[in-house]
């Protein structure tokens, strides 16, 4: 059994270029065109930017352990687990930030779980593990 925490950490780091790349376009579309469609530019910005905010400020003190036979979740002092066999189908949930993307899980009952191992401390190694069960186990990954 492996048991990875949600890590507190920062994603302006991997997002400074598409915000750097928003403000130079503000400040040149206020220049050629207008403040009003700056202050429109800006906006997106501002919500970009707490978007970034948001998925950083993760649930820090939550975990998932991966066992021989299942996921145990750990969230907000509530526990939570999927079996490997319970697991009807698993889809890549690309986001429009960057990153790898997450994984949502559909239980046989028709319960859904998003994971996203990026939050994860050793987010690398929790996916490789990830991928090595659905394998062993024989999930299907829908297209």
């Amino acid at each position: 059994m492996r048991r990875y925490v949600v890590s507190e950490k920062s994603w302006y780091s991997e997002s400074w270029l598409w915000l750097g790349a928003l403000f130079i376009s503000a400040l040149l579309v206020w220049k050629f065109f207008g403040s009003i469609y700056a202050l429109a530019i800006a906006a997106l910005g501002l919500f970009l930017a707490s978007m970034i905010r948001f998925r950083g400020k993760k649930r820090v003190g939550d975990y998932i352990e991966l066992t021989d036979t299942g996921i145990v979740f750990g969230e907000a002092g509530d526990h939570s687990c999927i079996a490997y066999n319970e697991i009807k189908n698993i889809k890549l949930a690309k986001s429009w930030l960057p990153g790898d993307p997450a994984f949502l899980l559909e239980t046989s009952i028709g319960n859904k779980k998003k994971l996203q191992p990026d939050d994860y401390e050793n987010g690398n190694e929790l996916r490789e593990q990830l991928n090595a069960s659905f394998q062993a186990f024989e999930c299907k990954f829908a297209k």
